[in-house]
Order: structure tokens, then C-alpha cells, then sequence
């Protein structure tokens, strides 16, 4: 029976034994508890606005020639391809034979005036003024006829002579669509003169950015078959009606290419127009800065309260969830996002607000690897100002050199970045299917850049 006892407590034991590692191993311990949050440094540099969008190269003027009335083409005087001056004789028409139709008209013409003449003799010899009046009358709309008579007559004269069309433009002459002989009308395009002398592009720029984009503000223009080149223009025209697609509407916007070289009509092309910049601006990773009932806040770590806090700015706004902030249009375009997303994986529009961050001590806002635990930050109220699709400025509540936490989200495996990877306010941005809103890419000046 003493064996039986021992055998019964050892397995007592190894009972206990088991549940206590199994607990150990199993129990979130308090560093998986609390996630590490990736903390970043608040710098200074200038912080440039975009908006971008794609379309393709194509001459910024061309003009159809036609001509009004019924004629022949005499001669065709120049060729496909040829460069002409405004003013050049392009086509000569035949002269008409309208030697009968204008020998009608005079002789038409000689019966009213002797209508006319008719007319004023009997006014002369009148002795009632209400015959007078009368005979007013009459001479006026005889007088009234022979200028519409005289009309028609100088009309078929100038029939008679050869009449030339000339070229409304500088350019190329392209499409020539007649040859001699050929009876033309109005209806009938002749040629088309194309200017590739200047070159444009137009894109389609969303609601929420169109008002943010001026005549005069300066573009770069990168070309997909020349990646090695960047292009400059300015903005020339702004549709003054948008165009709905799918309940969002986009305005065109037409910029006007300052060189063009080794250009071609229908290349590719995206363009990134500068419609704001501030130099010497505290600024952040977009995502760092959360907002609540129109109030922006960030999470400092505990041991390293924000320089340019008070202890009377701690938890002041208490919101019930943390969101990256920003203004209504912000809130609309993510929402718009958040939807498109869901439907489409997160295809872009082609056109949105980005930029880029140019610091002037030469470094990006980063982590440096430095973290701090999820949800232990002390919350310091911001003033926030203009913002990129990936950094937004500080006027207030933080110095530099001061960190920030970044909100994290919990996974099974690993905490990250709340919005990483995806713009900030702009959820669903850059994503697949095609250019999103705003997608970061590199400046030709090395300088970094946005969309």
C-alpha cells in the first residue's frame, strides 16, 4: 500500500507540475501585453504639398480647316507633314462660272430703280400728306430691297474670282482628307494644322484637391518611356465644369510643358504640381497625429514628456478612440478611400494630394529603432497646418528633437503601425490597379519626393 501512496502523490506532483508550465508558457506575459510602439522624432524641414495625376503628351494646339460653301479644289499647295506659317495659301478653290446668275441681279437690279424713281415721282407730285406718307413707306422698302439686291451681286462677283484658304495657324499640316477636283462643303475636313512646336498635358484632378490648384503654379512632369527625365510646366488652364464618375467628380487641369525635348504626342506621362510649400516647419509621420471632435493630439512616451507640453494638456481630450486626424476634406477622402478599397483592393484614382518632406537636417522622421510600450504614452494636444499624404506640420505643442509614439494595432503575431504603409489619412492610398492618391516616388533632385 506505501507504494500505491508514493505512485498517487508523485502523480499529484506531476499534475501540479504540468498546470503550472502549462500556465507559465501560455500566459501573455507583460511585454506581450503591451506592444511596442515604433516612437519617431520631431524634425524640421520644408514641407511641400502636391497634387498629381497621369494623362498623356499632346500638342497644346490644332486646328481643323474647312471651308463654308460649296466649291472645287482647284490645287492642294502643300503636303503631308509640311511646316507651315499662319497665313500660308494651303488649298486654291476654282473660280464659278456665274456669269448668268449675276446678269439676272443686274438687270433685277435695274427694275427697282426704276421702281424707285417711280416711286419718289409720284411723292413729288402728292398733295395729301397721307398719300405722302404712304409713298414714304414704300420708298423705304424699295430702298430696303436694292441693298439686299446689291447684296447678292457682289456676292457672285466675288465668286467669279479663284479663292484661296489659308492656314489659321503655325504647325504641321497633318490628315489632308482632299485633292484637286474634289467638291468640298462645310461638312468636309480638309486638313488639321498641329502645333508640336509646344506640348501640354491635361489631368483629371479630384473635387477634394481642385480648389487647392492656381493658374501660374509650377508642375514637374515625369515621361514612363524616359525615366531618366524630369520636365517642368505651368498650369494654363482649369475646367470650370468637373466630370462624375462614380459619384466623385474630376476637374481637368491643362499644363503647359516648358521643354519638350525628345517628346513625343501620346507618351505617358504623370504630373505632380506644386500648389503649396513651407520652409523651417516642425513637422511629423502623418500617422503619428490623432484627432478627436476637431482636436489633434499625439502620445509621448512617459520618461520623455513633449518639450513644448504643459501637465495641464494631459488627457484633456480623453477620446473614446484614437484616429489619424486631420480636417473634413481629410475625413472625406478617407472614407472615399476606405470604400474604394473594399471594393477594388485599393486601387487608386490617378489624381490626389501627396508630397514631400526636403528636412534641412537631412533626415526622415524614423523610429531609429527606438520603442516604447503600446498605451503607456502621455497624450500632448497639437496644433497641426498643412499636410502631405505622409507628414504634417506642428505649429504648436511639440519642439524638435521631441519623440512620438506611433499608434500601433495588436496582431496574433506582432504589433504594427496603425495606417502603415498606407499614407496616413489616406487609407487604401497607392494601392494596387493603379496610381493612388498621391504615391510616393522619387525626385529627379534626390531630394525626395512626393506623388
Amino acid at each position: 500500500m506505501k507504494w500505491k501512496g508514493l505512485l498517487l502523490a508523485a502523480g499529484i506532483g506531476l499534475t501540479g507540475l504540468g498546470a503550472w508550465w502549462g500556465y507559465s508558457y501560455l500566459k501573455p506575459t507583460e511585454a506581450t501585453q503591451a506592444a511596442a510602439s515604433p516612437v519617431v522624432t520631431v524634425q524640421k524641414g520644408v514641407l511641400e504639398v502636391h497634387v498629381s495625376g497621369t494623362g498623356s503628351i499632346e500638342p497644346a494646339a490644332r486646328e481643323i480647316v474647312k471651308f463654308s460653301d460649296n466649291r472645287t479644289i482647284a490645287q492642294v499647295h502643300v503636303a503631308e507633314k509640311e511646316e507651315v506659317k499662319a497665313g500660308d495659301v494651303l488649298i486654291t478653290l476654282e473660280a464659278e462660272d456665274v456669269s448668268d446668275k449675276l446678269r439676272v441681279q443686274e438687270l433685277n437690279m435695274e427694275k427697282k430703280q426704276l421702281e424707285l424713281d417711280e416711286l419718289q415721282k409720284k411723292w413729288d407730285e402728292a398733295a395729301d400728306e397721307d398719300v405722302r406718307e404712304s409713298l414714304t413707306v414704300s420708298i423705304r422698302k424699295q430702298e430696303l430691297d436694292m441693298e439686299l439686291n446689291q447684296l447678292e451681286i457682289d456676292a457672285l462677283v466675288e465668286a467669279q474670282v479663284a479663292e484661296v484658304i489659308k492656314a489659321p495657324a503655325d504647325g504641321r499640316v497633318q490628315g489632308i482628307e482632299v485633292k484637286a477636283g474634289d467638291v468640298i462643303n462645310q461638312s468636309v475636313n480638309l486638313l488639321e494644322i498641329v502645333d508640336y512646336s509646344h506640348l501640354q498635358m491635361k489631368v483629371n484632378v479630384d473635387e477634394l484637391d481642385i480648389a487647392k490648384v492656381k493658374l501660374g503654379q509650377a508642375a514637374e512632369v515625369l515621361v514612363e518611356a524616359l525615366p531618366q527625365q524630369s520636365y517642368t510646366g505651368e498650369v494654363t488652364q482649369i475646367a470650370e465644369e468637373g466630370n462624375s464618375t462614380g459619384g466623385v467628380a474630376h476637374f481637368e487641369v491643362t499644363i503647359l510643358l516648358k521643354d519638350h525635348t525628345g517628346l513625343k504626342s501620346g507618351m505617358s506621362a504623370e504630373a505632380t504640381i506644386q500648389v503649396e510649400q513651407k520652409a523651417d516647419v516642425l513637422y511629423l509621420p502623418i500617422t503619428a497625429v490623432q484627432s478627436s471632435q476637431n482636436q489633434y493630439y499625439v502620445r509621448v512616451p512617459q520618461n520623455e514628456p513633449a518639450s513644448g507640453s504643459t501637465d495641464d494638456e494631459e488627457d484633456t481630450a480623453n477620446p473614446a478612440q484614437d484616429t489619424p486626424g486631420s480636417e473634413e476634406v481629410q475625413a472625406a477622402r478617407a472614407e472615399r478611400m476606405r470604400v474604394a478599397g473594399a471594393e477594388g483592393g485599393g486601387s487608386g484614382m490617378g489624381t490626389g494630394a501627396g508630397g514631400g518632406m526636403r528636412s534641412l537636417t537631412g533626415k526622415q522622421p524614423g523610429s531609429g529603432g527606438m520603442t516604447a510600450a503600446a498605451g503607456q504614452g502621455m497624450q500632448v494636444m497639437v496644433e497641426v497646418g498643412v499636410h502631405n499624404e505622409d507628414f504634417i506640420e506642428i505649429i504648436s505643442g511639440l519642439n524638435e528633437g521631441d519623440l512620438v509614439q506611433l499608434p500601433v494595432t495588436a496582431s496574433s503575431s506582432a504589433a504594427t503601425p496603425m495606417n502603415a504603409g498606407m499614407g496616413g489619412l489616406f487609407p487604401g492610398a497607392g494601392g494596387g490597379g493603379g496610381a493612388g492618391l498621391g504615391g510616393q516616388r522619387a525626385r529627379p533632385d534626390g531630394m525626395g519626393g512626393g506623388n
